[in-house]
């Protein structure tokens, strides 16, 4: 039974640990990092992005490098080139700008709903506004018929 052990890069590192790491295992590193945000991202893309994860996401090449989250294994990196639009991961970086397209169409057309139905409901608030009015018009009346004392409103 072959268990590999996880890579020495592949984990919550310091700068200084960074540094320590050879050429080879920190561009694995950071391009293992970038794969992982651009499929997160894509994922968000399908599914959605959850309310806790929705200030994570980065609108920028500075944020991408920035986002660090141990918990998902994506490390961060201070390198412009890994991230560069004409550098060696140009298609990741494309991938990048894709999904945050379709992120922000999703958040465009959520909005779209949510303002639809917030207007139905304004709709449905000021037909019970006028409707309780109605009523509270028709009680004063029936209290004027009957010589009733005036309910008061509170």
């Amino acid at each position: 039974m072959n268990s590999a052990s996880p890579a020495p890069w592949d984990c919550d590192l310091t700068s200084e640990q960074v540094k320590r790491l050879n050429p080879s295992q920190k561009a694995a590193r950071t391009r293992t990092s970038l794969a992982r945000k651009v499929e997160l991202l894509e994922l968000y893309g399908r599914v959605g992005v959850a309310r806790e994860h929705a200030d994570a996401i980065p609108t920028d090449r500075a944020k991408l490098r920035r986002w660090h989250d141990p918990s998902s294994k994506l490390w961060s990196w201070s390198d412009p080139q890994v991230d560069a639009p004409g550098g060696r991961n140009a298609a990741l970086l494309a991938r990048f700008h894709d999904a945050l397209e379709v992120i922000r169409v999703r958040r465009g057309e959520r909005r779209i709903r949510m303002k639809v139905e917030l207007d139905a409901k304004d709709l449905v608030i000021a037909n019970l506004e006028r409707q309780n009015a109605e009523l509270l018009d028709q009680i004063a009346q029936l209290q004027q018929r009957v010589g009733a004392v005036p309910i008061t409103r509170r």
